[in-house]
């Protein structure tokens, strides 16, 4: 694990500005870092569910083409979903 992800899995520490390059690197390596960020955008959510379908569960604003991409990557995604989105993903 690289010191850049130490600082942003630690919870414990002062509270660091990240550049948006900085945060869409840390997401694009683990999608879920997701949840640490306050000022979320459609690219840094989009590339949070591509490298892990989980991550739609902290997407605070899900748009059909982040919920498609997430659901794409993992199957289970789905159950994250909001209601008004579930006839964009439905694959089978």
């Amino acid at each position: 694990m690289s010191r850049e992800d130490d600082r942003i899995n630690d919870r414990t520490s002062p509270l660091y500005r990240f550049t948006y390059e900085e945060v869409l690197k840390a997401v694009k390596r683990r999608g879920c870092v997701l949840q640490y960020v306050k000022d979320q955008t459609p690219e840094l959510c989009l590339e949070a569910v591509k490298q892990n379908g989980h991550a739609l569960q902290f997407v605070k604003e899900q748009t059909p083409e982040i919920c498609l991409a997430a659901v794409e990557r993992n199957v289970h995604a789905i159950y994250c979903v909001k209601y008004e989105y579930l006839d964009v993903v439905k694959l089978f």
